[in-house]
Formats: C-alpha cells, structure tokens, sequence
C-alpha cells in the first residue's frame, strides 16, 4: 500500500487526500473511498470522479455523501481509496486523529490527576495523523485515551 496525505482546515469541515495513485487516471476504471472511525466494523464507501481530482491526485472528501453528516467527531478516522484497473485493485491510506474536543478534555484530566500517560497518548495521536503508522495503532490508543479520559 502506498501512503496519502490528508490535510483539514481547524474545523474539520474540509477534509482532502491526495494519492499518487489517481494523478493520472489512464487505464483508471474506477475509484472507490473507504473509511471507517475508530477501527469499528461498519465501513463507509463513495465513488471517487474523475472530474474530482485534479492532476496531482488531490480531491476534496464530500463528508456529506461518505458518512451522511458534515460534523465529525472525535476519533481515528480510516480512508482507503481503491483503484481499479483491468479488475487489478490499488490501494492507497492515511489516517487522521479529529481533535475537536479530546484536548480540552485531556487538558482538565492532566489538571486533576497529573497523569502522565495520558499526555504521552494524546501527544502520541496529536502528531500520529502524518505517520507511516497503522490506523490500527491509532485506535488502540485513542480506545486507552478515551477509557483513561472517562476514569478523571
């Protein structure tokens, strides 16, 4: 598997990938996006457009039309794109931690407990988004944040 970037604006309202893969869409039959939150079982899907992609393979996910809201919350979220060329499947990942409110949260904690560890994974998944890492990873973490978050 190949890596993607993804970028958001302070909202999280605008989330973009952009994929090596689907920069040049010759022989391309088609292009499908995954994702899921939180390494949960329940897989979202939409049919990534050529016209959506400009050359460097960077497109805008439509948040409306992937998981039915424009609202995220916090959480690791996971996006597989699979390109299909000639029935042979490519695919491309990233992962991004949405932090929306956990760090007002882990910052309340800390406050109280002075736990060490929490900081350590919220750091950890603060700066984990643009890493080689396995959204799996990801998840076990922020699963061990969130348990650690609802003990303060």
């Amino acid at each position: 598997m190949e890596k993607m970037k993804i970028t958001h604006n302070e909202d999280y309202t605008t989330l973009t990938l952009q994929s090596d893969l689907i920069a040049d869409w010759t022989g391309i039959d088609s292009v499908t996006l995954k994702a899921s939150i939180n390494c949960g079982s329940t897989v979202y899907t939409d049919t990534i457009l050529q016209a959506d992609v400009d050359n460097t393979g960077l497109f805008t996910i439509d948040l409306n039309a992937l998981f039915n809201n424009t609202d995220l919350l916090d959480g690791v979220y996971s996006f597989t794109i699979e390109v299909n060329k000639s029935d042979v499947i490519t695919k491309d990942y990233a992962c991004l931690f949405v932090d929306k409110l956990t760090k007002c949260k882990v910052a309340e904690c800390v406050k109280n407990s002075r736990n060490v560890e929490l900081q350590l994974d919220y750091y950890i998944l603060s700066r984990a988004s643009g890493c080689e890492c396995q959204c799996d990873d990801m998840c076990i973490i922020y699963n061990r944040l969130n348990n650690e978050l609802t003990c303060c």
